[in-house]
């Protein structure tokens, strides 16, 4: 499908592109981190946290997300190296009314 004409690149960004150019990025700021579709963990440090809360994240019509953001500020608290791959590659399956300017208001 092809991109609606009223899609800015702002807007956009809520649908899950994300991109900080063609070098390896370390992230420094959580903010900064890629969303979720484009996020990894090591089970390892997935395991010395004691895992994901279940009760974060997008549940039924709660739109509540970023908890990767939580995942990299609790890895950089831990001093844990956190970087954007550019060459990671990514499919993601995106619902046809993210498409509407409704879904946005």
């Amino acid at each position: 499908m092809e991109t609606p004409k009223w899609l800015s690149p702002e807007l956009a960004v809520n649908l899950g592109p994300y991109d900080l150019g063609d070098n390896f990025v370390y992230i420094e700021n959580p903010g900064s981190t890629p969303r979720g579709l484009n996020y990894s963990i090591r089970r390892s440090f997935l395991k010395q946290i004691g895992g994901l809360d279940p009760h974060l994240g997008r549940i039924g019509k709660k739109l509540l997300s970023n908890e990767e953001l939580l995942m990299s500020e609790l890895a950089l608290k831990q001093g844990l190296q956190v970087a954007y791959l550019r060459n990671a590659v990514v499919a993601h399956h995106l619902a046809l009314e993210r498409l509407q300017p409704s879904w946005f208001l």
